[in-house]
């Protein structure tokens, strides 16, 4: 993927949880992901949705290793709030992303996504 600096990126829900979670298969290739992104000079953004979805997945994760942790958690929401730009969410977010989903390819997200 290349950016330009001052390049705006949209991050997904899995590309994030992925990221945090070194048991994911893809945990390195994830981390990496971002960690270019971010050394390019791209501005890195997750929705309040994406922080939604986040808590879920990993309090599920947490649950399952009987370890749940409120506190960790909103913690770790704490740090994504802090490290990405985060869209608050009205009709004017919908209708810009639905104006760069018109124009922009997507396949760098998909073949991650496919594991290439």
């Amino acid at each position: 993927m290349t950016t330009m600096a001052g390049e705006s990126v949209f991050v997904d829900t899995n590309l994030v949880v992925h990221s945090r979670n070194a048991d994911a298969a893809d945990h390195d290739a994830a981390k990496q992901l971002l960690l270019s992104l971010a050394s390019s000079g791209a501005e890195l953004w997750i929705s309040r949705q994406v922080l939604r979805e986040f808590a879920v997945v990993v309090s599920k994760q947490m649950m399952a290793k009987d370890a749940f942790d409120a506190t960790a958690l909103a913690a770790e929401l704490d740090r994504l709030e802090a490290e990405f730009t985060v869209g608050n969410e009205n009709d004017d977010t919908t209708r810009h992303w639905k104006r760069l989903l018109r124009t922009h390819q997507l396949s760098d997200l998909i073949r991650y996504q496919r594991g290439r």
